[in-house]
């Protein structure tokens, strides 16, 4: 018979994804037809179009950790329960790509299962004695070629679930009211590419949501082109339940087109800033066209060196085995009109775009929050029209607008620094200072106990006699 008792929940190191409903895509090309985007767009375009269009996600895991030569499970039967957190970005009706290695409950480099074992269950075994005269090092590699990681089944997968979040984002999505859930539709793994598609499977809050969708650039774009890669950047702090989070939206280049160490696929180097929370992210040019997905880092001596997975090569394959059509809709069209007619102080046309824009999805947070400043602007120095090339702007203010106004704008306080975890090397990184790093969550060499959330859950019994439960983990952040 199975015990059961209440069981604290470590919410360790966090994670993000989303999806869409869109509108039909009106006919476009009439001569008075607003233009789509500024002549020549500015980092202000491409960071209102990009940041538009992504979503939040949390995955939550549980993982059981069996040694089948001892016949033991590890934590006394208790399953190892984590959140990460990581970014995702519509490409298609209810779908959404985020990075693989957010997804994955296969034991690999990077991956949730990989770092339980050499974490929270390594640990647990040293503090246990169960490899005695062993070193660490040894007993982390006994676990990754012999440890079995499942879910609350014997021989089942390890239970993931994935939960999204737009627009105004607080952390803690599971177990809130409205959220979102989705589920993996098609992956290449992490050493292949590192893409995933999934999709919104309960709409939550995101039923009236069409979220904007981003086009995938085509083609490889050219060394030393200007990117922005966009996520939400985690940490500590973030694990606790309802805090409000915000994007952070980073300015760079494109160093070079190279070959990750490890996997050996095509991968662009990358100036830009990437923090743990933003894989899975878009890194788009100033026209809001996804160039790549946030993926990794690698730390050298005295700089870390951050990689996305080219779009246009391995987001491309995954959509069209999957028959997404990766296409504006009307709104999306009629927002990036407006936008651009802000931009270039036409303030009374914008404000009748993002009218439009906002009739067929209220919850379009950017439209809501740059209609308040049209007005504003329009009310200080009218429609002062340039050209569609005018200079970046300031922030929308998160005030409230007059009642008579359209949906309110969101308030988003700033966001903390992003930060970066290394991973414990590989074989291949003996004599080497760099080493991997993948850009989920809060920590990934352990499981810290950041938050504490209850529930109950089933013990599995251990074959093997009690073993005292695993000492808490120390943070390493």
């Amino acid at each position: 018979m199975r015990a059961t008792r209440s069981v604290r929940i470590l919410v360790g190191f966090l994670a993000t994804i989303l999806v869409l409903a869109t509108l039909a895509v009106p006919p476009v090309g009439a001569q008075d037809e607003p233009p789509l985007q500024p002549d020549q767009p500015t980092a202000t375009y491409g960071s209102a179009v990009s940041e538009a269009a992504i979503v939040y996600l949390e995955i939550y895991y549980a993982v059981w950790v069996l040694d089948p030569q001892l016949g033991i499970y590890f934590n006394n039967g208790f399953p190892y329960e984590t959140v990460v957190t990581c970014t995702g970005w519509a490409v298609g009706p209810n779908r959404v790509v985020t990075a693989s290695h957010c997804i994955q409950v296969d034991v690999q480099a990077g991956t949730v299962p990989y770092d339980i074992i050499v974490g929270p269950a390594t640990d647990f075994a040293i503090n246990n004695n169960l490899y005695p005269g062993l070193t660490r090092a040894e007993i982390e590699n006994r676990g990754l070629s012999t440890w079995e990681v499942e879910g609350e089944a014997a021989d089942s997968a390890p239970v993931r679930e994935i939960f999204a979040s737009y627009c105004t984002v607080t952390s803690g999505l599971r177990g809130q009211s409205g959220t979102s859930t989705a589920r993996l539709v098609d992956h290449v793994p992490l050493d292949q590419g590192d893409v995933a598609l999934i999709s919104i499977e309960d709409p939550g809050s995101l039923a009236q949501a069409p979220i904007p969708i981003l086009e995938v650039v085509p083609g490889t774009p050219a060394v030393g082109s200007e990117i922005l890669s966009v996520g939400y950047p985690g940490a500590v702090g973030a694990a606790t339940t309802g805090q409000v989070r915000s994007p952070s939206i980073q300015d760079g280049r494109i160093s070079s087109v190279t070959t990750a160490q490890f996997g050996g696929y095509q991968v662009f180097e990358v100036s830009s800033t990437l923090g743990s929370g933003m894989s899975g992210g878009p890194t788009v040019d100033f026209s809001g066209r996804v160039v790549g997905v946030n993926s990794f880092g690698v730390i050298g001596n005295l700089d870390t060196f951050k990689f996305v997975s080219p779009a246009d090569r391995y987001v491309g394959e995954l959509l069209a085995r999957n028959g997404v059509s990766n296409e504006l809709s009307g709104t999306d069209i009629t927002y990036r009109q407006g936008l651009t007619q802000f931009l270039s102080g036409n303030y009374t046309a914008a404000i009748e775009l993002f009218d439009e824009t906002l009739l067929r999805m209220p919850a379009h947070c950017r439209a809501q929050e740059f209609r308040l400043q049209a007005v504003q602007q329009r009310d200080e120095v009218g429609d002062t029209p340039t050209s569609t090339t005018a200079p970046p702007v300031t922030e929308p203010p998160a005030t409230e607008p007059p009642a008579t106004e359209p949906p309110p704008t969101t308030e988003v306080p700033a966001t903390e620094p992003p930060d970066v975890v290394a991973l414990p090397p590989t074989d291949s990184d003996e004599g080497s200072s760099v080493l991997p790093i993948v850009l989920i969550g809060a920590g990934l060499a352990a499981i810290v106990a950041a938050a504490g959330v209850y529930m109950n859950r089933s013990r599995r019994p251990a074959p093997a006699a009690a073993l005292p439960a695993a000492a808490p983990m120390p943070s390493s952040l």
